[in-house]
């Protein structure tokens, strides 16, 4: 309940009103640098303005499938962040940012199997496509820096280039 209410007071005293929220989900095929695979995942997005162009961004990601099978069997990431959104041109608002967050992944190498949690970071660019007041295509590319780092697992490498298309609806 302190939550709702730290989070009504910010997001009132920053300025934000009915239309300056956006969500979306999306499809996000990416490309795992190390493993040399292509990653198929499904990701969603909350997005509120808190002060002209700029905007706080949440993002979560779920690994849906990969082209071939490797080190890195599931992971999931959160992530929020800065969003700086450029001037609307037409129905085009193009938008870059940056988002620190955390996966969860499980791995298994031969010499570990497990459950394990590493930080990650993503430089984000893209636009929002309005298709009239509230509905939206989103597009965007990003980089997904991320590495486990363990004593039974060695370094694996999970850094991703991704390609998002998402349909989203401001309110």
């Amino acid at each position: 309940m302190n939550f709702e209410i730290l989070m009504f007071l910010l997001l009132n005293a920053a300025g934000v009103n009915a239309s300056e929220r956006r969500v979306a989900v999306a499809f996000a095929p990416g490309y795992l640098t190390a493993q040399g695979t292509v990653a198929y995942a499904v990701s969603a997005e909350a997005e509120y303005n808190l002060q002209g162009r700029i905007s706080l961004r949440g993002d979560l990601y779920a690994l849906a499938a990969k082209s071939k099978p490797g080190v890195l069997q599931q992971s999931y990431q959160a992530m929020l962040g800065i969003v700086y959104n450029f001037e609307r041109s037409g129905a085009l608002v193009p938008f870059a940012g940056f988002q620190p967050g955390m996966g969860f992944a499980t791995v298994s190498n031969g010499v570990a199997h497990g459950f394990y949690i590493y930080p990650t970071m993503s430089p984000v660019a893209g636009a929002h496509l309005y298709l009239g007041e509230s509905w939206h295509l989103t597009s965007e590319l990003r980089y997904v820096f991320g590495e486990l780092h363990y004593a039974d697992t060695g370094a694996v490498y999970l850094s991703e280039f991704r390609a998002t298309l998402g349909l989203g609806y401001s309110f």
